[in-house]
């Protein structure tokens, strides 16, 4: 869809070159990601919580909203 989207602003544009676009675009979208693959390692060595802990307390919430949408959708 993003790919969509920015093809859709480059033919709309009239840009005669759209090849500086791409270019930004692609360099913006890597920066982007290692910034923020670059923070989630940091965050995740600042926090002290085990992953397997986490995990759990993840599926545990996860499960409970199922059974909550369940039971709610099953009795109206």
């Amino acid at each position: 869809m993003t790919i969509l989207s920015f093809a859709a602003l480059v033919a709309s544009s009239g840009a005669d070159s759209p090849g500086h676009f791409v270019a930004g675009v692609f360099l913006g979208s890597m920066l982007w990601w290692v910034i923020l693959s670059h923070a989630a390692s940091w965050l995740g060595h600042l926090v002290e919580i085990r992953a397997t802990v986490l995990n759990r307390l993840s599926a545990v919430t996860l499960a409970a909203f199922g059974v909550w949408a369940i039971c709610r959708h099953a009795w109206g």
